[in-house]
């Protein structure tokens, strides 16, 4: 039988950890742009954002985005210095890492444009970010 404590042990979590980081900062970027756009008060800019993240196109968005983190989180493993050793686990130990990066940037009291949210739709979207993106590691 293999032992699974061994498999969660043998990832390498400091990549996978700054991965995630690199991740979510690029989220910020992206979330802290849309909200200089927002605070321009451009009648136009305001029209367009209103229009996104009203309903039933507002329900969507924040979903979309997650799984888009989730993507980017694979892409930025897959392109990074040292190019990951990707498998099944390393997918779910990229999964954790991003699960927990983003649980600090919605605990941090940042003046940014809310899409990305930890929540459980929003786990899910992570995953299959992850998992649809990296179907030829599994």
């Amino acid at each position: 039988m293999s032992n699974p404590w061994r498999g969660f042990t043998q990832q390498p979590w400091r990549e996978l950890a700054k991965v995630a980081g690199v991740t979510v900062l690029a989220v910020i970027a992206v979330e802290w742009f849309l909200a200089g756009l927002w605070n321009l008060g451009v009648p136009a800019i305001r029209f367009v954002l209103g229009n996104l993240l009203a309903p039933p196109l507002g329900e969507f968005i924040p979903l979309m985005a997650t799984f888009g983190l989730g993507a980017l989180g694979l892409y930025f493993g897959e392109r990074w210095r040292q190019p990951l050793a990707l498998n099944r686990g390393s997918l779910w130990a990229l999964v954790l890492c991003l699960v927990v990066v983003l649980g600090i940037k919605d605990a941090l009291p940042l003046p940014i444009f809310p899409l990305t949210q930890l929540s459980y739709p929003g786990l899910i979207m992570i995953i299959l970010g992850v998992f649809f993106t990296g179907r030829r590691y599994w």
